[in-house]
């Protein structure tokens, strides 16, 4: 009996502790709501990640607002380009502490990287890829 008893005092204690949020995050699921109603958004879901742990992650609103499905810390959305603003916003850090330059061929940097033809290896540079230059079509779904 004493076994349950240490390994339930040991899980409510393990459970209490990894639950505290950090301090900055104080009054963020409110932050959020308002947010929501102000730009009247449907639903978004959101993580804070610090020192390579979630510290936070949770979902508001809804993933599907007819069926009134909600968003979870585990929705997946569809992200389009977004990514794409990221990494050039990446890019152009780098860039600026002359670490790399946008027109540089991508292989310079992912030495297998190739295209189908030469001609496309020898033209295409790392804005190209950024800005929809280079030809080819999207991958994104229809």
């Amino acid at each position: 009996m004493k076994f349950y008893y240490y390994t339930f005092f040991f899980l409510v204690t393990l459970t209490g502790f990894s639950q505290k949020t950090d301090a900055k995050l104080k009054g963020i699921d409110s932050e959020i709501q308002s947010l929501l109603k102000q730009y009247q958004g449907v639903g978004l879901s959101i993580a804070v990640v610090k020192d390579n742990k979630v510290i936070y992650s949770k979902g508001f609103g809804f993933r599907d607002l007819e069926r009134k499905l909600p968003v979870t810390e585990n929705t997946v959305f569809h992200i389009a380009s977004m990514s794409k603003a990221f990494t050039g916003g990446l890019l152009g850090i780098l860039e600026g502490d002359n670490k790399l330059s946008l027109k540089d061929k991508p292989s310079k940097y992912i030495p297998n990287f190739e295209f189908y033809n030469d001609k496309m290896n020898n033209l295409i540079v790392i804005e190209d890829l950024l800005s929809h230059k280079s030809g080819l079509g999207g991958h994104g779904l229809s």
